[in-house]
């Protein structure tokens, strides 16, 4: 399949993992009849590293190696942890330079994601992680979509996930660094054959009094029609 002209995305492949590596109890080798359940996770790692290969070097996304093989997994830069269970055990909160720091990197790192033409559609602290220097970075893209390069970042992908979906999310997390309290932008869907779609505005928590909510609240209110726009929102932020 060629992966510049065809979206692709295999979703809700789910298994116990083990540093990464997809396990089961017992022998993995299917009994003769039986569906083989190896096929969507290789296929889905598949997808994983094509969306790696397209997205090359870039600092704000973690790296990987021996992308180019059939291999189903993907080998990483060790990094330090997630930024949740970073936050956690922080006592008191950061300086907000800090903070700002990396939603900035964060915000500019989406944007060159959405340029190459890739739905992230799943933005959480447990997939942004931290290298020694507190550099914050992009990992996993089990839940992205590969879209065709000749795609214009309008509209959605065949499930209804869309780059305002990624502002949504990132949304989620700037309030979850800056409050500490828990914020979940989920994408629902009422049926199997409907678009998945966003949380209502009165589903997500006030912004009132909280350091850079009009940012957060225009992530959740399309007042960001691009992930450039929110990057330049970023640069501009103050930080009383």
């Amino acid at each position: 399949m060629n992966t510049d002209t065809c979206a692709q995305k295999l979703r809700h492949v789910n298994f116990p993992l083990v540093t990464s590596v997809p396990v089961e109890l017992g022998s993995l080798t299917p009994k003769e009849g039986e569906y083989d359940d190896r096929i969507p996770v290789i296929e889905a790692i598949g997808v994983e590293k094509a969306i790696y290969r397209r997205l090359g070097s870039h600092d704000g996304i973690v790296r990987c190696y021996d992308l180019e093989t059939s291999d189903p997994s993907i080998r990483m830069e060790r990094m330090s942890g997630d930024l949740r269970h970073f936050l956690k055990e922080q006592e008191p909160q950061l300086p907000r330079g800090i903070l700002l720091s990396w939603f900035v990197q964060l915000a500019h790192t989406m944007a060159y994601i959405h340029g190459h033409r890739i739905i992230i559609a799943d933005i959480r602290l447990d997939n942004l992680l931290l290298n020694d220097t507190l550099d914050v970075k992009f990992c996993d893209f089990g839940e992205s979509t590969l879209m065709p390069l000749e795609w214009d970042l309008s509209g959605t992908d065949e499930l209804g996930y869309s780059i305002l979906n990624d502002i949504g999310q990132f949304g989620a997390v700037m309030y979850q660094v800056i409050t500490g309290r828990e914020c979940k932008f989920d994408l629902t869907r009422k049926g199997s054959d409907s678009w998945y779609s966003g949380p209502r505005r009165d589903d997500l928590p006030s912004t009132e009094s909280v350091w850079l909510g009009h940012i957060i609240e225009n992530c959740w209110t399309l007042g960001f029609q691009s992930s450039e726009e929110l990057a330049a929102a970023l640069d501009r932020a103050p930080l009383s």
